[in-house]
């Protein structure tokens, strides 16, 4: 199985591997490969001040 997982930085990521997918039963080991050149675009809302 690939999943695409998004973080927005190295704890969160360590965070989904370890608290999150591990817990999974059946999920035995992960593979983890980092992309530096995704480029995404978010949608942000900003709010009056």
């Amino acid at each position: 199985m690939f999943a695409e997982i998004v973080c927005k930085d190295i704890s969160e990521l360590r965070d989904v591997l370890h608290e999150k997918l591990q817990k999974i039963k059946g999920i035995e080991r992960t593979e983890t490969f980092i992309s530096l050149e995704e480029s995404f675009s978010r949608s942000v809302k900003v709010l009056d001040q």
